[in-house]
């Protein structure tokens, strides 16, 4: 999602005096290379010296206002946008920068007015639907989202951020096939794009589409330093699960256990470290995994069904009845829950109840 408003309006009704006094239009534009470059102190200096000597100068409230923002200042930030506003009342991209502030403190509703009126000033506004679609996004409005999204790249085919959110909506929509192509889209207008690839691959996970996964996972964990989104250690696990699914044993194993090593908390990942270790045949370090991961989270399933399998293969067929069912008690509906049903109806068959055999 986009997190930055744009720092310089693309239209400006009124020229704005100090691009004709104080430091002149050199100093202002001087200000303006050193924010597009994130030098916010430097350019905070020129906007605060600008606004000594011109207090009214619209365009660079707007500037210190977007800049209190990217440093975390946003009663600062909506002080300068406010007043940009009351002097500039039909700026489009001063609405647009406000509504992004409040839209990251999560006043929607506010948020959503001012976008509104940023596109009814300026109708062609790619960010402003981008903004918008957000906040459908969050509220589960995906329809309403992907609307936005396919707007904001029909005014801006180049707008990598609209790309991604369109393609996290589709996946959101449980439009999997749907949601590569944007994906894809995004990450090829910005390849550094770090969280896209980690997206990108993740969805490429989902479709089956494991080798393909693989290198924009890698490409994600080379560049970890830039990822703002996804967490290292679900890359590593989705790493491994394309390598489990592609039989590269040894390599999948290596990338489970480097995941449990970057969140040794998450009892997610250590189920998911226990099960392929039951799977390849290692029941004692699965044993030690599922337990942690039950010390976490009690209700884990797939923890709990890992410690199943493993008295299973112990024999202890009523020790393993009892904790399936257990499962089924507790977690209905988990996604896991198949796989319950087909090692309790092994179990049954080897105590010999399968007329008792539950049914899907």
């Amino acid at each position: 999602m986009e997190k930055k408003v744009n720092p310089k309006p693309r239209r400006q009704r009124k020229k704005s005096s100090a691009a004709s006094r104080a430091d002149g239009p050199a100093g202002l534009e001087k200000a303006l290379d050193f924010h597009r470059k994130g030098n916010l102190k430097a350019a905070s200096r020129i906007y605060r010296k600008v606004l000594s000597t011109d207090p009214c100068n619209a365009l660079v409230l707007n500037l210190s206002g977007v800049i209190a923002h990217q440093t975390g200042n946003d009663k600062l930030a909506l002080k300068h946008l406010e007043r940009a506003l009351e002097i500039e009342p039909e700026n489009d991209s001063f609405h647009n920068n406000i509504g992004e502030v409040f839209r990251s403190n999560g006043e929607m509703d506010k948020a959503l007015e001012h976008f509104r009126r940023c596109l009814e000033i300026n109708p062609d506004d790619h960010s402003a639907h981008n903004n918008m679609g957000n906040i459908f996004l969050q509220r589960k409005d995906y329809a309403k989202a992907a609307e936005c999204f396919s707007e904001s790249l029909m005014l801006q085919p180049n707008f990598f951020k609209a790309a991604y959110n369109l393609g996290l909506t589709y996946l959101e929509m449980g439009r999997l096939g749907d949601a590569i192509a944007p994906l894809k889209n995004a990450v090829s207008l910005d390849p550094s794009f770090t969280d896209g690839h980690a997206k990108l691959g993740e969805v490429l996970f989902l479709n089956s589409r494991f080798a393909e996964a693989l290198p924009h996972f890698q490409h994600a964990l080379d560049h970890e330093q830039s990822l703002s989104i996804t967490s290292t250690a679900t890359i590593l696990n989705n790493m491994a699960g394309a390598l489990k699914r592609l039989h590269r044993t040894d390599e999948g194993t290596a990338y489970f256990r480097n995941a449990v090593s970057r969140d040794p908390n998450n009892p997610a990942l250590r189920a998911n470290l226990a099960s392929w270790l039951e799977e390849i045949n290692k029941p004692e370090e699965a044993l030690r995994e599922a337990e942690q991961a039950l010390s976490v989270d009690p209700g884990n399933v797939k923890a709990g069904v890992v410690l199943a399998r493993i008295d299973l293969r112990a024999d202890k067929l009523e020790q393993s009845r009892k904790r399936l069912e257990a499962v089924l008690e507790t977690s209905p509906k988990d996604p896991f829950i198949p796989s319950v049903y087909m090692d309790l109806g092994r179990i049954y068959e080897r105590l010999g109840k399968s007329k008792n055999q539950p049914s899907l």
